[in-house]
């Protein structure tokens, strides 16, 4: 006769560890790559351009990697980073990122890079002229730099006369002539005849001494300085524009040739 009772009991206790050693709980899942994202910005040439990584992993991004101008060198290592465009053109921006684990994924998008725009400049004017008597014929000179190009010409002649065009012509008015009283001692006059009967051509300081003075009377170049400079003074008291008297340094004097 056999006996069952104790291989019963020893089944029942493997089941019953069996049982118990599932006690460790669920493994962990496994690591997944993060993932690169960036909104592409509106960059200007020349103006520093701002880049932010918006990317994201199941536990935290470690690392960066931008390359702005797609020639596969890194120009930043940070998770926000600028860089400027000199240069117009298409250029593929990419951004790899990287967790602890070192698994990575990479975002490249193209940028596009518009030219400066040219500035505008107002032009320059500037004319030449030519008058026989009171008939006067005008070329404009001026000039405009690109991408300017002058459309219009206003001229206005002084005498309330008006014209447009590149190269107009204008006939003054006859004008009476005004005369001005002007007084001079005889020094002055003898300086100013010397000058005047002979216009454009040069006098020294001792040319002007002798018209005006006796032999026998000494005075120094700062003499005939003083004696033009008030003739000069006079002469614009009654005309502004007075400049026949023209000074050459180190030579002399000279009447304005008409």
């Amino acid at each position: 006769m056999r006996s069952i009772g104790p291989l019963a009991v020893v089944t029942g206790m493997l089941l019953l560890a069996s049982g118990c050693s599932d006690g460790a709980g669920t493994p962990p899942p496994d690591n997944t790559a993060p993932v690169a994202k960036f909104d592409m910005p509106a960059c200007t040439i020349d103006v520093p351009c701002d880049f932010v990584s918006t990317s994201t992993d199941d536990a935290e991004v470690t690392g960066w990697s931008w390359d702005f101008n797609g020639d596969g060198t890194p120009d930043a290592t940070t998770a926000s980073s600028s860089y400027k465009y000199t240069s117009a053109g298409t250029f593929d921006v990419s951004l790899t990122v990287r967790d602890a684990q070192d698994l990575s994924s990479t975002k490249t998008s193209p940028i596009t890079i518009a030219p400066a725009p040219v500035v505008n400049t107002p032009p320059t004017a500037g004319f030449t002229y030519a008058c026989t008597a009171v008939a006067c014929s005008f070329v404009s000179t001026s000039t405009d730099a690109a991408p300017g190009t002058i459309k219009t010409y206003a001229w206005t002649f002084g005498d309330g006369a008006t014209a447009d065009g590149s190269s107009p012509s204008h006939s003054y008015a006859a004008i009476t002539p005004t005369d001005y009283t002007v007084t001079l001692t005889v020094t002055e006059f003898l300086i100013l005849h010397s000058l005047a009967q002979r216009p454009g051509v040069v006098k020294s300081r001792d040319a002007l001494m002798d018209s005006a003075y006796d032999e026998q009377v000494y005075v120094d170049d700062r003499t005939i300085d003083s004696h033009i400079k008030r003739l000069r003074k006079k002469f614009k008291a009654v005309d502004d524009d007075f400049e026949m008297i023209e000074t050459l340094y180190g030579v002399g004097y000279r009447f304005r040739e008409a």
